[in-house]
């Protein structure tokens, strides 16, 4: 039978070997996040940190100036309002890392939001609307989704290299619903109505499950290199400046086009540059060529 001295030995063991386990969950558990600053006015963000618009905001010429680098503005659905001058949110020419933007509409200024010398920005959830030249211009690389670009004066959203645009809505812009630079990912967007191009893309681009319809030029295209998988392209072509050449997609040479579907377009359905690959895709009532091997020369063809 253990004594008394025996027994206070092993409470004590048992106390200490709690207060090691306290400490070390204490540091396993993370501090709460700061509660982001909240915002309501047209300035400078000089700091980094989470800041939140709290009401909506009208100006004359640019709103918010991105100050510092690893900002995070969350919108909170409000809306920045401009007099067709000016940014709605801007980098001010600043290279800024890790810029986060998102949750709100940004209308009526020269340039939506441009983040356009930046690196590692995030635009998400933005309705950027009837501004006068871009709704969205972002620098390489950069992350662009789920985002509404629409009646902007030029292009509805313009990246960099290197970026990531998926499941955004580009309709009614003067230009090109989507412009970017090389080695971008494009999926799961819908171009429409555009006075220009739908996706108009530089090389080594991956275009998966895009939508492009009823756009002046080009439905879709992309650069050397590119892979086309699942898009579909309708009614483009139909402005004065095609004089019938545009195409549904159309791509630089070395691409390769699976599972895309282009149909009732005013110029060729699909126009693909020299030795790119072809398999499974579908031409349908095109008004010049379904499939025009005219122009790449020496294409390799496969169930077309």
């Amino acid at each position: 039978m253990a004594t008394q001295s025996q027994a206070r030995r092993i409470i004590g063991v048992f106390v200490v070997v709690a207060l090691v386990l306290v400490l070390s969950l204490g540091l396993l558990v993370p501090e709460a996040a700061a509660k982001p600053t909240v915002i309501g006015n047209c300035r400078t963000l000089a700091a980094p940190g989470s800041y939140i618009l709290k009401q909506n905001l009208t100006t004359v010429g640019t709103c918010i100036v991105i100050g510092a680098d690893f900002v995070t503005l969350d919108l909170d659905g409000q809306t920045l309002t401009g007099n067709g001058t000016g940014v709605g949110i801007y980098d001010n020419g600043v290279a800024r890392k890790g810029t986060a933007v998102r949750n709100g509409t940004v209308t009526g200024f020269g340039v939506g939001i441009d983040l356009s010398a930046s690196a590692g920005s995030v635009i998400e959830r933005i309705r950027a609307a009837a501004n006068g030249t871009y709704g969205i211009h972002a620098g390489a690389p950069s992350t662009i989704t789920g985002n509404t670009a629409g009646l902007n004066g030029s292009t509805g959203i313009l990246a960099g290299n290197d970026s990531l645009i998926s499941g955004n809505i580009a309709g009614g812009n003067g230009g090109d619903g989507i412009a970017c630079g090389n080695h971008l990912t494009i999926t799961r967007n819908s171009v429409t109505g555009n006075g220009s191009n739908g996706i108009g893309v530089g090389t080594s681009a991956t275009l998966t499950g895009n939508t492009a319809t009823n756009n002046s030029g080009n439905g879709i295209g992309a650069g050397d290199n590119s892979t086309l998988t699942g898009n579909t392209a309708s009614l483009n072509g139909s402005g004065a400046f095609c004089f019938g050449g545009c195409s549904g997609i159309t791509t630089g040479a070395n691409c390769t086009f699976i599972g895309n579907t282009a149909s009732n377009n005013s110029g060729d359905g699909f126009t693909p540059g020299q030795r790119s690959t072809m398999s499974n895709n579908t031409a349908d009532n095109n008004t010049a060529i379904g499939i025009n091997l005219s122009v790449g020369g020496g294409l390799f063809r496969r169930q077309c």
